[in-house]
């Protein structure tokens, strides 16, 4: 159990400075994924109505995680109960994002600017236990994103821009923020486990990759190399970014979810999004979508990047992509109903050609 159920209702009292009389469970439309739990005070995604005792009435949007989140994605990860993909994950799950994320959200909120808050949830507050092994966020309720036009799309690229640009080349944000930040030597170690979790999807990485598959198994073994031959390109990323991810207050896109905030390439963020709605786009509107990205970015912060340097860019993070977060997906997907993979897999393969034979971009 996350948090008690006794002590959650005054957590959430303290959190929201009123006494509360009654606390109700609302349905969630496609809840949290991949590790979490359905009852009261267990779920790592919790929608509540609360009544309080002045007879105010707040509906709530609450996040509760603890640190067994990684014994339960090694669990998830290893359904098989493979020992030799076991001890991989075990020694080098850091890879995967979430180490350290239950804290990671927290030192977010806490810390962000003011001027990048617009793009934020509003958080009442926040709870940690003092061991830090749990902790639980109360936020406003949101509204989630429509389906996506390649006006909306630019507009979300738009909404992820400032924290690009605030955070561009300032390595200390790893520190103050806690954020995920991957070495050469980091994705060196980590190709036995990247490795065994693209391999173990077998067949399917036939359907999917076809000719590209041998492309990416080289990726893997020369992870560590590419990643050491891409230029100073860094700054805050949400690592996360998706639509389930994106919400609107009022006209705002809001953007939620930083437990996997990272120090990496501001393409990534770009290259995730595409990979979730690129079926709903032509070959010429994504390159247009990606253009509009790399010219909006560039212009904003005076960059002046080769035209190789910039592909070399694209290629890493989609490729990274493909054989780290989409394994973790596909894998999480044979556990649990993920009505997107079969899209994101599509849509991840082919923007991966896109990339690697680009013929409309400048």
């Amino acid at each position: 159990m996350l948090i008690q159920k006794k002590s959650f209702k005054k957590h959430l009292q303290i959190i929201m400075n009123k006494n509360i009389s009654k606390i109700v469970q609302l349905p969630l439309e496609g809840g949290d994924s991949l590790t979490g739990q359905t009852s009261l005070g267990e779920a790592p995604i919790l929608k509540l109505r609360l009544f309080f005792k002045d007879d105010e009435v707040s509906d709530v949007i609450i996040k509760c995680k603890s640190s067994k989140v990684i014994l339960n994605g090694i669990k998830l990860l290893n359904y098989e109960k493979s020992r030799k993909l076991y001890y991989a994950l075990a020694r080098h799950h850091r890879i995967l994002g979430f180490d350290g994320s239950f804290l990671r959200e927290i030192a977010f909120y806490n810390k962000i600017e003011k001027e990048l808050r617009q793009s934020l949830p509003f958080v009442y507050g926040t709870y940690q236990n003092k061991l830090k092994s749990q902790y639980m966020i109360v936020m406003k309720e949101f509204f989630e994103v429509e389906i996506p036009s390649k006006d909306l799309v630019c507009r979300v690229l738009d909404s992820i821009l400032p924290f690009h640009i605030s955070f561009y080349g300032k390595k200390e944000s790893v520190t103050s923020l806690k954020l995920n930040c991957y070495s050469v030597k980091d994705y060196q170690k980590s190709r036995p486990l990247l490795r065994e979790l693209f391999e173990k999807l077998g067949n399917e990485n036939v359907l999917y990759f076809k000719e590209d598959l041998p492309c990416l198994m080289n990726f893997i073994d020369t992870i560590h190399e590419k990643r050491e031959e891409l230029r100073e390109h860094f700054t805050l990323t949400h690592n996360d970014f998706c639509p389930r991810n994106l919400f609107f207050n009022g006209e705002n896109i809001v953007i939620y979810d930083w437990e996997l905030s990272a120090y990496g390439n501001p393409e990534h963020d770009l290259i995730e999004y595409l990979s979730f709605v690129l079926h709903e786009f032509s070959d010429s509107e994504v390159y247009d979508i990606m253009e509009y990205h790399r010219e909006k970015l560039f212009s904003a912060l005076n960059i002046n990047m080769r035209k190789e340097e910039y592909q070399k860019i694209l290629e890493f993070n989609i490729s990274e992509f493909i054989v780290n977060k989409l394994s973790v997906y596909r894998r999480a997907g044979k556990f649990f109903s993920l009505d997107f993979i079969e899209d994101l897999c599509v849509n991840s393969a082919r923007l991966f050609g896109l990339i690697k034979r680009r013929t409309g971009l400048k």
